[in-house]
Parts: C-alpha cells; sequence; structure tokens
C-alpha cells in the first residue's frame, strides 16, 4: 500500500458485529498488514471480543466499545469519537456498515473513510456499493474489497489466531485438574445457533454423539456459551462420557481449547470460525433458505472443513454428518 504521509500509517478497522463476523475480518487485516509492515493497525470491536482479538498478529491496538447491541443514542459515541480523534488515524475501514461507526469516524476527522453505501453513507469518503445480498461469496471476500481503494489487493490471506503457549498450558492444567484430559484428542460438539432456523435438533446431536460413541469416535466436549448451560445439561444427561464445558470458558479460553481438538462439529456459528481461525478442521450444519446466509458467504475459510447444507436443517441425516466424521477424522490420522 502506497504511504499517505512519510509517517507510519495509523490504520483503523472497524468490525462490531458478532464473532464469526468480527473472525472473518482478519484476512483483510492481514493483508494490511503484508502491503504496508510500518502501518499501525488498531481494531474497534465489541467489549466482549477485545481479549481475543488482542491475540491477532497483524494487529497493534484494540478498542473495545460497550453499547453495540442495544438501542445507541448520538451521545454513546462520544468516548469512541474522543479516542479516535487522540489516535490520530489516517484511514478507516467499516466493515459492517453501521450509521454510529460511520458518524464515529467522521465526527474523529479520520481522512480517508472506506466503508459501504449504507446507513448514513455520507460520512465516508470512499463508498463501496452494498451488495452483498444479491451476489454469492464469501465474507472474507467482501472484505477484501475495502482494501481497494487503497490499492491493496490480497491473494486469499488466512483467517489467523495464534493463541498464546502460557495460556494453553494453564487451561490445560486447569481443566486436568476438574478431570478433563487432553492426552487424546477430543471432538467439540456445538448445538447452538443464533436463531432456531440453524439449528439441528438436539435429538439429532444426541443421536449423532451416541452413534460416534458406538464406533469408537471419542473423548467428546460439547460447548457453548452461558446462556445454553440449561440446554447443555439436559443434554448430556444420559450420555455417558462426554463432558460439559458450557459456560466454562471465557472466549480467549476457548480458543485454546479448540486449538488441542481434534474436530469441531456444529451449527453455523461463531465457535466455526474461531475453530478454522485456530487450525482445528470442522464439520458445519447449514440450513437458511437464503444465500447471503448460507455456506457461500459464511462458510469457515480455508481448506480441511466439511459443510453440509440442507434445507430445512432438518434433512440433514445423522448418517450424513457421521460420513463426514469418518472422512474427517481419516484425514486427520493421515
Amino acid at each position: 500500500m502506497p504511504p499517505l504521509s512519510d509517517r507510519p500509517q495509523r490504520i483503523l478497522v472497524l468490525r462490531t458485529d458478532r464473532l464469526g463476523e468480527l473472525l472473518l475480518t482478519l484476512p483483510a487485516v492481514t493483508a494490511l498488514r503484508e502491503m504496508s509492515p510500518e502501518a499501525h493497525i488498531t481494531l474497534v470491536v465489541q467489549e466482549p471480543y477485545a481479549a481475543l482479538m488482542r491475540c491477532a498478529p497483524a494487529v497493534q491496538d484494540v478498542i473495545a466499545v460497550p453499547w453495540m447491541g442495544r438501542r445507541i443514542r448520538w451521545r454513546d459515541t462520544w468516548p469512541l469519537v474522543r479516542q479516535l480523534r487522540r489516535g490520530r488515524f489516517d484511514v478507516a475501514l467499516i466493515a459492517n456498515p453501521h450509521k454510529w461507526l460511520h458518524w464515529a469516524v467522521w465526527q474523529a476527522g479520520v481522512p480517508r473513510r472506506i466503508g459501504y453505501d449504507h446507513k448514513w453513507s455520507w460520512c465516508l469518503t470512499d463508498r463501496l456499493p452494498d451488495v452483498k445480498t444479491h451476489h454469492e461469496r464469501h465474507e472474507v471476500e467482501w472484505n477484501l474489497d475495502l482494501l481497494k481503494p487503497l490499492g491493496v489487493v490480497a491473494n486469499r490471506p488466512d483467517v489467523s489466531l495464534p493463541i498464546p503457549e502460557p495460556l494453553t498450558h494453564a487451561l490445560r492444567a486447569r481443566l486436568h485438574a476438574q478431570g478433563v484430559s487432553w492426552e487424546t484428542p477430543v471432538i467439540a460438539l456445538h448445538p447452538w445457533a443464533s436463531t432456531l432456523e440453524k439449528r439441528w435438533p438436539l435429538s439429532a446431536f444426541r443421536a449423532l454423539a451416541t452413534t460416534m460413541r458406538a464406533e469408537g469416535y471419542g473423548p467428546m466436549t460439547v460447548i457453548g456459551g452461558t446462556e445454553h448451560a440449561e440446554e447443555a445439561q439436559a443434554f448430556c444427561r444420559g450420555l455417558p462420557g462426554i463432558m460439559n464445558l458450557v459456560g466454562t470458558l471465557t472466549l480467549v479460553e476457548l480458543a485454546a481449547y479448540l486449538s488441542q481438538c481434534a474436530l469441531l462439529i456444529s451449527n453455523d456459528s461463531g465457535p466455526v470460525h474461531l475453530a478454522a481461525a485456530v487450525g482445528t478442521p470442522t464439520i458445519t450444519l447449514f440450513g437458511s433458505p437464503h444465500s447471503w446466509q448460507g455456506p457461500s458467504r459464511w462458510r469457515p475459510w480455508g481448506d480441511g472443513h466439511v459443510v453440509l447444507h440442507r434445507v430445512p436443517i432438518t434433512n440433514i441425516r445423522v448418517e450424513d454428518v457421521m460420513s463426514a466424521v469418518r472422512q474427517q477424522c481419516h484425514a486427520c490420522a493421515h
């Protein structure tokens, strides 16, 4: 990327929606770093994701905002505006169109403001057509388009999120004290999703776990957020040999744990992209009838993943997933 001034560029990347979307922004950040090694790159993310994003090797700083996901008033943005002004940023890339993000970078006086022509896009200097719902492209490719006004053309950079070894060792010791061992590669199950149409039935996941155990696959764990803790207890009841870790891990710990797993089987959700970012193969189940919500846009980025897509998602059979398990575990063994 050609320099915009004599000093190293200060580049701001804003992505304040959910975990999966944020992780799929990392290839664009990697491309920025590769094209401009001296640049100082800062991410603006939701508060719960800040610690995880500090693990991203291409990022120098992370700014956490507490106000996304609830009703926002203009005065809620002023702490961010003041922080951006102090940062003296040269370029802002807004990956998810949000009027208050557009407003904030404009109010902060960032000279170059690149984003999509949607939601107060008059605040931007460079506007890309907002046509994501009309084309079957991956979200990573859409994010890479944001770099083109800067002259950056990237060739499929990876999602990469290395977890610090001390954190992995500390988590291993803590789980070992609780009777959870990583000596044998673990298969993780994540039977949750943001909407019901994206959720393969829990009864199907239970049948899958039972079949996997009968065929000698395992050990298995169930992962997820605290909001699914009650469901997870019911899910694990009557399934001997499956460890319930739902609601027990921070997001960074979950990344460390997934990095040690042999495989993740999950509905379309954030942990799929987290597993891909730490190098763990996945089997991902999709059920949306809309192409812009389907695997063409939201499949895990990179190689080594299997995607099953049926509409509705209940049309995915246990045997379909078992076939993918056999395929993935055979690949891991070789």
